[in-house]
């Protein structure tokens, strides 16, 4: 503890322990003895952002700036760190006083993850926090160093501000409930991770982020173990024949796939006893799961095992670029077996069966995000067939083995097919009717056939580079709002942003049956949140089944528990990104006689866009419909018409259902749903997603508002282009809402649709009608409800929402910047 001006400060960390009765790991967090208290408060008066210190002869390292983190100098091994504080007269334990006690300041990032403060930061804020309890102001400018940056902090609001960018986020001062010190216990995993793998293998696994020893037992060979210093690869050259069982010998004689499954069945029932009496031991992190060694059996009927090599590779890697490369256009090669074995081969194929698979297991209860890779590899020339796997935390590389088996595809073959069962517990050839089983893999499906990978498109452009390319036959502007939309690169990022590990699960290569799994999951934690029936494992128990089926990459991070409306929105959004990117990906790479890669997008987005002049009369109106339904409320940037087109969908005029009530209406979206869009027009979410993230039910969304609709398009000061379209709505009789009805599909006998009523909406007497009748509601937005009844209302404005995609035809696409230096 040290005191600094009127406040006293101490030192937490997150300690990890076992928990004898149920074997699993538990945290909380913990005071640091005294001395280390100290050490770290010196180095606050000395402003130092780093310090370093021993614990039980171990060195470690502790980072005072925004990452908070003490760092072992051994393993690598980081476990967090917060400062908490404390007003000098606000130390009585008798005192009721909200503000006695311990606190510590957090933040609330984009993915809904609160983050804690440096301590430099936290001591601004407590000194300013106190000037507000003083009663002077709850607004001050507050410089955070780390960030270089000033924000304006509003203290009874809870909110911090961007001085630059205006952008909010959300804050919390958090009381601190520790009161244990754990002196000099540091948990012996910080030291030593050890891995042990079961007895058919007969390796014990030590490791650190400084040295990997292969340990010698029983038919292990000593003359293979080596020793190497950090950063290196370890290569394993010598042929290991590890022993297996009697019981196991007697099983693998036989090649038939009865007798397989029976030694699979037989050796699954002893990992389950296993898991049993040691759950956590099942559950290690990926970079060393207990049976990720490869297995190399004894030759069976007169086969003999060609040569394996074992790729190992250091935990403390840089996260991987993942690329995949096809092979005389089969199915795609991992980058990293070319990068070690070579480039001559493909993977083996049976008719409709193909040997290659993805598996993923997400459990947040020991923060292990995994994947396992799996590959039957054919070589033409010279005949022969190797087994390729690699494993590891999702976005890094992991480590990996490769088994050649010469001509002998059915030792391949068994290889392939006990890992798989060995990480899922299901059989290979059930692979169609997979079920996914506690503690084990998931198998995440992909869709071969109908859809390419972001690679295949890269592919598919150098090979349009390479070649003579004719020109465009489209307009200019066409040209560039196409080159706009059907970015793949940017719809990466996009999902990036959003934690979705396109790396394991390429664009457009997970499935629609995957896709519809996570809207399920998500269906069941909207259940137990609606109902508040959900204990804290079964948001535990459901979140890792999303992860698992949905691939994330968060890093070394938690996978974050999803247990909250606004979480169940985000993931929402996660997916209906992912399904109009799988569309984008589908058409941009459809097989088509058009040179022009331009011209060929345009084609398979079928759907007819025509330029406007500047001087059109209805670019002037569009014009006014952005500026005169601009929302006040939405002023931190300005919106500057660039280009309008005339859009028109191939048998949309025909389909469209004409009930009365049509008015011109905007819809918002990102740059990367626009090709799936276009191409297959707005759709109605299925009945798999929860309704939680759709405010009148699952419909087609509209505002008259362009701000309303212009903040879907989530633009930001370096990604300022959008695109909205205004489509022509036939609403009908409209059953008007004053709040939420998440029901509100279910229309009231007589109604068309719902309109959610806002308590501002445009000016009726500066609305326009067209030629054929559409209402374009072009006027300035007014207050139109009573001061009396506004609390009855809860949106500001307008929406319109259709539950029949018929009652919607595409009008315009509208292509705009915003301007955030206002």
């Amino acid at each position: 503890m040290t005191t600094l001006s009127n406040f006293e400060y101490h030192w937490e960390w997150l300690n990890s322990k076992n928990d004898p009765s149920t074997n699993k790991t538990e945290f909380e967090w913990t005071l640091f003895e005294q001395k280390i208290q100290k050490i770290l408060n010196e180095s606050m008066e000395n402003n130092l952002k780093k310090v370093q210190y021993e614990i039980n002869g171990n060195k470690f390292e502790a980072s005072l700036d925004s990452k908070l983190a003490q760092k072992n100098l051994i393993t690598g091994y980081e476990r967090k760190m917060r400062m908490c504080s404390s007003q000098k007269n606000n130390l009585d334990e008798n005192e009721s006083d909200k503000n006695s006690g311990w606190f510590y300041w957090q933040w609330l990032d984009e993915n809904n993850n609160w983050n804690t403060y440096s301590p430099y930061t936290t001591i601004k804020l407590e000194e300013n926090y106190s000037k507000f309890l003083s009663n002077e102001s709850n607004l001050f400018k507050i410089t955070i160093d780390d960030l270089n940056r000033t924000f304006l902090f509003d203290f009874k609001k809870m909110t911090q501000t961007n001085d630059k960018t205006k952008y909010t986020r959300d804050i919390k001062r958090v009381a601190s409930d520790v009161t244990n010190v754990k002196e000099e216990k540091i948990e012996i995993e910080e030291v030593k991770e050890t891995r042990t793998l079961r007895k058919r293998t007969h390796v014990n696994y030590s490791e650190t982020k400084q040295v990997i020893k292969l340990k010698q037992e029983e038919s292990f060979d000593e003359n293979t173990k080596p020793s190497v210093k950090s950063g290196t690869k370890v290569k394993v050259k010598k042929e290991k024949i590890i022993e297996e069982s009697e019981e196991d010998k007697n099983q693998n004689e036989s090649k038939s796939l009865k007798n397989r499954k029976k030694s699979r069945q037989s050796e699954s029932d002893e990992e389950l006893n296993f898991k049993d009496s040691n759950y956590e031991n099942e559950n290690l992190d990926d970079e060393n799961d207990d049976d990720d060694e490869p297995l190399i059996k004894k030759a069976k009927s007169g086969a003999k095992a060609k040569k394996s090599s074992s790729i190992k590779k250091e935990i403390d890697e840089p996260e991987e670029k993942i690329k995949t490369i096809k092979y005389s256009g089969d199915i795609p090669l991992d980058e990293k077996f070319t990068e070690t074995v070579g480039f001559e081969y493909k993977i083996y194929r049976e008719g409709e069966v193909i040997y290659d698979c993805l598996l993923n297991q997400t459990n947040l209860q020991y923060n292990n995000n995994k994947y396992y890779l799996i590959q039957l590899i054919e070589k033409i020339k010279p005949k022969e067939f190797l087994v390729w796997m690699r494993w590891g935390r999702v976005g890094k590389t992991g480590q990996s083995s490769v088994q050649h088996f010469g001509d002998d595809l059915n030792a391949a073959k068994d290889v392939f097919e006990k890992k798989f069962f060995d990480k899922t517990k299901n059989e290979w050839s059930d692979k169609d009717s997979f079920e996914k089983c506690p503690g084990k893999y998931d198998l995440v499906y992909k869709d071969y056939e109908s859809a390419q990978t972001k690679d295949d498109v890269d592919s598919k452009k150098n090979q349009d580079e390479k070649k003579d390319i004719p020109a465009s036959k489209l307009d200019k502007k066409t040209q560039d709002l196409l080159e706009l939309i059907c970015n793949i690169n940017e719809m990466e990022s996009v999902l990036k942003e959003m934690k979705y590990d396109s790396k394991r699960a390429p664009l457009g290569k997970l499935s629609k049956s995957q896709i519809k799994a996570g809207y399920s999951v998500l269906k069941e934690i909207e259940d137990l949140i609606k109902t508040s029936s959900g204990s804290n494992r079964d948001f535990v128990e459901l979140s890792n089944n999303f992860y698992t089926r949905i691939p994330h990459d968060f890093g070394m991070k938690v996978p974050p528990l999803i247990n909250t409306p606004q979480q169940l929105r985000e993931k929402l959004k996660l997916l209906e990104v992912l399904e109009d990117v799988e569309v984008a990906v589908s058409i941009l790479n459809t097989k088509s006689e058009i040179d022009n890669p331009i011209d060929r997008h345009y084609d398979q987005l079928n759907c007819c866009l025509k330029p406007l002049d500047h001087n059109d009369k209805m670019f002037k109106i569009i014009e006014q419909y952005i500026k005169k339904t601009h929302a006040s409320t939405h002023n931190n940037y300005n919106m500057k018409l660039l280009d309008v087109f005339e859009a028109e969908k191939p048998g949309e005029k025909e389909k469209f259902k004409d009930l009365g009530n049509r008015m011109l209406l905007w819809h918002g979206s990102r740059l990367t749903n626009w090709a799936g869009i276009l191409s297959k027009g707005l759709r109605i979410a299925p009945p798999e997603a929860p309704v939680t993230g759709y405010m009148f039910g699952k419909g087609c969304y509209f505002a008259d508002c362009s701000s309303k609709s212009a903040n879907y398009c989530y633009p930001t000061s370096n990604k300022n282009i959008g695109v909205l379209s205004l489509s022509e709505v036939s609403l009908g009789v409209c059953n008007e809402l004053k709040q939420a009805d998440y029901d509100a599909d279910k229309l009231p006998k007589g109604k068309s649709s719902t309109k959610g009523v806002g308590r501002s909406e445009p000016d009726k007497n500066e609305w326009v009608t067209l030629d054929d009748g559409c209402i374009v509601p072009c006027g300035k937005l007014k207050n139109t409800i009573d001061k009396k009844d506004l609390a009855s209302y809860s949106l500001l404005y307008n929406e319109y929402i259709v539950y029949n995609v018929d009652q919607v035809r595409l009008r315009y696409l509208v292509k705009v910047e915003f301007d955030f230096e206002i």
